[in-house]
């Protein structure tokens, strides 16, 4: 466009449907929404989707497809499979039938997806290590507030969940003593009572997770200041102070309700 040459030429993009066949992953920590994002373009657009739900979570799967075959649906165009996905992973990878594949999850999967998928069309949605910087004019009340509600809801295991908290030095004190008192009027407990603010992890082995990596950032010289307790696969929010960027528990995501600060 910019260019003499190109003036008496003409571009434009046509957008086709891909009209073929789908293959879906999702993750645990979002069943139905996950789920539906996958379902809901495919039908749209006139292709057959066939959908393999985390193994920990399921039934909401199995539910939003039953109430889209009583809505009309065809079979043909929406199946669920469940199993170990080390078993079924590779046929719903690889399969030559396969036109797309969507996935959405962690990121040495999705490395490992792309590496196996060969010539096809994918889209991968993957994970990150999202910080919240609060710098030295911020409105540390507001900050706060949008800290702790972000590392704890869905209790931190999000894609989107702030990971890292990065505080200007001249704050960090105030910050930080705001971000600990409103985690301890954070409320955690029984998922299944509507009073809680926070439920479990997804299972004990998550909930162990995070405690491994908290405890590993006190080790090499973290402060923890609330927090870090573990009753099975309920893990307390927690936050810890003077986390510098060499730590595991900030190089890598963690996916739990856990609040490092780090002070810059």
């Amino acid at each position: 466009d910019l260019t003499p040459h190109g003036k008496k030429r003409r571009v434009y993009t046509q957008r086709d449907p891909l009209l073929g066949v789908i293959s879906a992953i999702t993750p645990f920590n979002h069943p139905m929404n996950q789920v539906a994002h996958k379902i809901v373009p495919s039908v749209a657009t006139n292709n057959r989707i066939v959908v393999k739900p985390s193994e920990k979570v399921p039934l909401s799967c199995y539910l939003f497809a039953d109430i889209l075959y009583e809505a009309g649906l065809p079979p043909q165009m929406l199946q669920v499979i469940t199993g170990d996905p080390k078993e079924i992973a590779d046929e719903l990878i690889t399969n030559p039938a396969i036109d797309l594949i969507t996935f959405t999850g962690g990121v040495s999967i999705g490395k490992s997806i792309a590496a196996r998928m060969g010539y096809r069309r994918a889209v991968l949605e993957l994970g990150g290590n999202d910080p919240i910087i609060v710098m030295e004019d911020a409105d540390l009340d507001e900050a706060s507030t949008l800290a702790v509600s972000g590392s704890y809801r869905n209790s931190g295991q999000r894609c989107t969940a702030i990971k890292r908290m990065l505080v200007h030095e001249s704050v960090a004190d105030r910050f930080t003593g705001l971000v600990v008192e409103k985690t301890r009027a954070w409320s955690y407990g029984n998922p299944a009572d509507p009073s809680v603010d926070m439920g479990t992890v997804i299972d004990e082995a998550a909930a162990k997770f995070c405690e491994q990596q908290v405890n590993d950032a006190i080790a090499r010289g973290a402060r923890l200041l609330v927090g870090n307790v573990r009753d099975g696969a309920l893990y307390s929010p927690t936050v810890i102070d003077r986390v510098t960027p060499d730590m595991p528990l900030v190089k890598y995501e963690t996916f739990g309700p856990v609040s490092p600060i780090m002070r810059f």
